[in-house]
């Protein structure tokens, strides 16, 4: 029975965890999603990191994306946030599959955008 008991705590544990990180993730999306071509985003990589994402920019959107950045970070000091780039656009790079080519590029570059970490 204790067993029982204590595998229901940790799935409570991890379900609020989950709805956390969840919340982060829909807000910081929410204010940088307009700035971006792409993103590609994991919530709760880790039970301490809430979201790791990645956004693809178009140059000229670099300096509004991190203004915008810079708000989200003002707005939730009980988070610590981590904000690099620009770097070469692997996140948004997919494997060659056979079939039709295209030699579409991006113009985009992205900044790697984690992590967010819950205390």
């Amino acid at each position: 029975m204790r067993y029982l008991l204590a595998r229901l705590a940790e799935d409570r544990r991890e379900a609020e965890l989950r709805a956390r990180a969840g919340a982060i993730a829909r807000a910081v999306d929410e204010a940088l999603c307009p700035y971006a071509l792409e993103r590609r985003c994991t919530v709760l990589p880790t039970p301490r990191l809430a979201l790791r994402a990645a956004y693809l920019l178009e140059p000229v959107r670099i300096g509004a994306f991190w203004a915008a950045f810079e708000q989200v970070r003002r707005a939730r000091p009980d988070l610590r946030c981590l904000l690099s780039g620009p770097w070469p656009p692997y996140s948004f790079v997919t494997p060659k599959v056979p079939g039709p080519t295209s030699n579409a590029q991006s113009p985009g570059f992205p900044l790697d955008f984690g992590p967010w970490t819950l205390e």
